[in-house]
């Protein structure tokens, strides 16, 4: 198996007995391994304010499972993250100290602001996430 692939599967493993979540974490890998193969990171158009003139690389549905579960969108740009929603948080990628995965949590550790966890709505999202930031931190 491939390095990012292992390190980025074990941030929680799906239970065995559940074939839809199976099928789920199969499709994240499969999207992880063809992200990789691309060679670079994928572009998005967005107008969202929030991004302002960042390069978009992600845009997602995800919630901050620490602050009453407030929803919004998660984005990962050439220059920060981003979520955008019942509250804002903006992360310059230098400040980032630790990226990992919690089964669909984002955890973000930054210089200054601490801990971090953004719930995406499904594991290939969170593992692209994830993949993405590794390439993209200084």
């Amino acid at each position: 198996m491939f390095g990012f692939l292992k390190r980025l599967t074990s941030g929680g493993a799906p239970p065995d007995d559940d074939p839809e979540i199976q099928q789920e974490m199969d499709d994240a890998l499969a999207a992880l391994r063809e992200a990789e193969a691309a060679g670079a990171l994928p572009i998005l158009e967005t107008q969202h304010r929030a991004i302002g003139t960042d390069t978009c690389h992600m845009a997602v549905p995800a919630s901050l499972p620490d602050q009453s579960d407030a929803f919004g969108k998660f984005f990962i740009t050439d220059r920060r993250v981003v979520f955008a929603g019942g509250a804002s948080i903006a992360i310059g990628l230098g400040r980032i100290v630790k990226v990992d995965r919690q089964v669909r949590d984002v955890v973000i550790i930054s210089g200054g602001e601490g801990l971090h966890r953004f719930r995406c709505n499904s594991f290939t999202d969170a593992m692209l996430a994830v993949w993405m930031l590794d390439r993209l931190r200084p």
